[in-house]
């Protein structure tokens, strides 16, 4: 199995060309995230076994965005929601992974428990590494928006005059 991980803001650090964790930065200094991005880096850790091409990112309305790409030659779509700075991590990983079920993949996009504000997400047959992970007892996060609730927690907290 290939190994790698890409660390926050980009940076990847990996044993060979195909990183296979991700730890994408949840919030930005910028007012609105392009979660294109975002769904063009979770492409990158699939080995080429879901590569996604084309992908952008259009305004529905004030509070939503529609997700766009291309896959083997269709196209796919799913809503997020703006969340200011903060990406709107469940809905990305729900919208992929029901196209992945929808595609007959086992593959899913599985997010590590890592009890802060960062977000380890890996893509692998979702059985099988559910299983591998419990017998290795590496914590599987089953809430995705815990990291950005966290992040929301500390710059509450760093913010907040009382201490």
């Amino acid at each position: 199995m290939r190994s790698g991980i890409r660390l926050p803001g980009r940076t990847s650090l990996s044993a060979n060309s195909s990183e296979r964790l991700i730890a994408p930065r949840l919030a930005s200094e910028r007012l609105r995230l392009f979660h294109a991005e975002l769904v063009r880096d979770l492409s990158g850790i699939t080995g080429q076994g879901f590569e996604m091409t084309d992908v952008s990112q259009v305004q529905e309305s004030e509070e939503t965005l529609r997700v766009r790409f291309v896959h083997a030659g269709r196209g796919f779509s799913f809503l997020v929601q703006h969340m200011g700075r903060y990406y709107d991590l469940r809905s990305v990983l729900t919208g992929l992974n029901g196209i992945l079920e929808n595609l007959g993949r086992e593959e899913r996009f599985l997010q590590l428990h890592c009890g802060g504000v960062v977000a380890l997400i890996t893509f692998a047959p979702e059985k099988k590494f559910l299983e591998a992970a419990r017998k290795l007892r590496i914590p599987v996060e089953l809430d995705p928006d815990a990291a950005r609730r966290a992040g929301v927690a500390y710059t509450n907290y760093v913010l907040s005059p009382k201490k």
